[in-house]
């Protein structure tokens, strides 16, 4: 397809997980975040999360992408709800208490299209996670930088 949901995702990564498990570790950046907070809450086993510029809320992640692509949000809103899509259901700090991971989230604060506070918020919900926080790296140079790679390959290997 050329489109799909927040849970489609998470149904995508439920099927690998399913096919070539058992998964230790996972890596995530924005709204595959998203989908994988989703996988986890329905049964995904992982040892380790790491989650880069995650969003904490569907919806709100659903408006701030309308508005960056010159969209009308409610617009855009009401399609997803008329597709089916539970957005209030995918909501990161309400369900991180309950996953069964250790948790890295690593933020840039001058993220632009995911806010640094949804990266604080998550790792706050989550027990035992570790959060980072980094400057000047905005929503997609964070995927390149050598310390934020660094910082997630000693996560996964302790």
């Amino acid at each position: 397809g050329q489109v799909a949901s927040i849970p489609e995702l998470a149904n995508g990564i439920l099927h690998v997980a399913r096919a070539f498990g058992p998964v230790d570790a996972v890596i995530a950046h924005s709204v595959g975040c998203a989908a994988v907070g989703v996988a986890l809450q329905r049964g995904m086993a992982v040892n380790r999360t790491v989650l880069i510029a995650p969003p904490a809320r569907y919806a709100d992640f659903a408006c701030a992408f309308a508005r960056q692509a010159g969209v009308d949000a409610l617009a855009l809103l009401a399609a997803l709800r008329r597709r089916g899509i539970d957005m209030d259901s995918v909501d990161y700090p309400s369900m991180a208490p309950s996953l069964n991971s250790s948790a890295l989230v690593i933020h840039s604060t001058d993220d632009q299209v995911v806010p640094f506070a949804d990266g604080q918020e998550i790792a706050a919900a989550w027990p035992g996670a570790q959060f980072i926080a980094c400057e000047g790296l905005g929503h997609r140079r964070i995927l390149a930088d050598s310390n934020v790679v660094s910082a997630a390959l000693k996560f996964l290997t302790n």
